[in-house]
């Protein structure tokens, strides 16, 4: 994580430290991949959840349904690596920018929010979709799903779910914000954003007195039906200070540039940096063997166990490969790397020592490996 932490960790030493908190003592927290810039979670947040994030270096929330802490990847190993917080123009929300260890959403998918209003799968976007542009608007569905009682989506006591507005051509996060059923059917029937103000009790349509419109390409729901994605084209400064978005600031408060235009181009990490990090969770599971931990049982099952594992994932490959899947493909050889690395650990060894190998084999000169890593 940035320097940040040791800015911000002074501030919440402070009571209150500035932000809003609900009358439940949480903040609502959208986190943003800060590679791809895909949205990968809308959650909360208390105080505590905070100042652990900035302790660990890993998102953690405040879980609505089981009343606990909860830190993101803990069972699965997918951890949400914690780059920066920016808290929004009102001090009562925030945005966590991540590095996801694996995917975000517990159904597979990188991200929670991988299907349209109507509950249909999307595909994944390209790199070109990802790159921003001054793209055609594509329009934004009205389905039929908005008639039914209800329509499937699970608004909390006051009727409402927390929304994040998402700009659909830089994919920087504008807004989050509330809203009930029927501003989701005036977003729809109108096509511009449309909210509920919990300060005013009163519907809000986004730019009805700057002009500054959210226009709507396509509303998603995540994987719970508890939040909403607005995919918009913003029609001037979305924040009423001017600013293009509320989240430019800091977590200490201290205004930020604007992303430049290569910073807005999703780049990925080096291959052997992630593995590193991936491998360092593993370790971490092999020493802590914390309860409910995938990694840490299969360790104490034993190299038999851990080696049919890799052989089921070889498998698995060859599958997919032969049925010419490219994305089942990916999938299936990021779970036989994970279980080689898994295999790694119980050897003793490191991913240095395959890497040395690679690079002698190239003709390169590598770098002895350092001695294994004992973890009693």
């Amino acid at each position: 994580m940035s320097g940040q932490s040791h800015r911000a960790a002074a501030l919440l030493d402070e009571p209150g430290w500035g932000l809003h908190f609900d009358t439940q003592g949480l903040v609502p927290v959208v986190a943003q991949d800060a590679r791809t810039r895909d949205i990968l979670i809308l959650g909360s947040a208390n105080q505590e959840a905070v100042q652990r994030s900035l302790d660990t270096g890993d998102a953690w929330f405040w879980s609505r349904g089981r009343r606990e802490l909860w830190h993101k990847g803990a069972t699965s190993g997918h951890f949400l690596r914690l780059r920066r917080i920016r808290r929004n123009c009102e001090d009562n929300s925030l945005l966590y920018e991540v590095e996801p260890l694996g995917p975000a959403c517990h159904m597979g998918p990188p991200g929670c929010f991988f299907r349209d209003l109507a509950g249909a799968e999307l595909p994944p976007l390209s790199a070109e979709e990802r790159v921003p542009t001054a793209g055609a608007d594509t329009g934004v569905e009205t389905e039929s799903l908005l008639d039914e009682p209800g329509w499937g989506l699970h608004f909390n006591p006051q009727g409402l779910v927390p929304v994040v507005a998402q700009d659909a051509r830089t994919r920087d996060v504008l807004v989050l914000a509330f809203a009930n059923q029927e501003a989701v059917q005036r977003s729809l029937d109108t096509g511009d954003a449309w909210f509920w103000s919990r300060s005013r009790q009163e519907l809000w349509r986004k730019g009805a007195t700057s002009g500054h419109f959210l226009r709507l390409r396509r509303i998603r729901r995540d994987c719970e039906d508890n939040s909403l994605l607005y995919e918009v084209d913003p029609v001037g400064p979305a924040c009423h200070t001017g600013r293009p978005g509320c989240f430019f600031r800091d977590l200490d408060g201290t205004e930020l540039p604007p992303l430049s235009a290569e910073e807005r181009v999703p780049t990925a990490a080096a291959p052997t940096e992630l593995l590193d990090s991936v491998f360092e969770v593993i370790l971490d599971r092999q020493r802590t063997k914390p309860a409910g931990s995938y990694v840490a049982t299969l360790l104490d099952q034993g190299l038999d166990r851990i080696a049919k594992k890799v052989g089921e994932e070889a498998a698995e490959v060859i599958i997919a490969a032969k049925n010419r899947d490219r994305a089942q493909v990916a999938h299936e050889v990021a779970d036989l790397w994970f279980h080689t690395l898994v295999l790694l650990a119980e050897q003793g060894m490191t991913p240095a020592e395959v890497t040395a190998v690679l690079a002698e084999r190239r003709g390169g000169v590598a770098s002895p490996p350092g001695p294994p890593v004992v973890n009693g």
